[in-house]
């Protein structure tokens, strides 16, 4: 009875890892990056990259912005700054977020 405890234990665990695997990577390779605009730091350590992400045909692009080291490249992750979904017009405008 232990033994097959044991051997299902395992096996779920592997069945998981499988899963979170291919989520991941999914969800790495589908999605794609164009960069907008990049803006060194003054010392030139650090850019900031402005860039559009657009993650398929079951979702909408979106604006991020990543501060990453100056000679590296953005690659295909997500942003770690700052990320404006494509939801256009409905963050509230105006003088306190008055929409008049």
């Amino acid at each position: 009875m232990k033994k097959v405890l044991k051997t299902t234990v395992i096996i779920l665990s592997l069945l998981i890892i499988m899963i979170i695997t291919a989520i991941w990577y999914l969800n790495n390779t589908i999605a794609s990056n164009q960069v907008l605009e990049e803006y060194p730091s003054p010392d030139n350590a650090y850019k900031v990259v402005v860039f559009e992400r657009d993650a398929g045909a079951t979702s909408d692009f979106s604006t991020q912005v990543s501060i990453i080291p100056v000679k590296s490249s953005l690659g295909n992750r997500p942003g770690n700054i700052f990320i404006i979904d494509s939801d256009h017009r409905k963050a509230p405008s105006g003088k306190g977020g008055d929409q008049t």
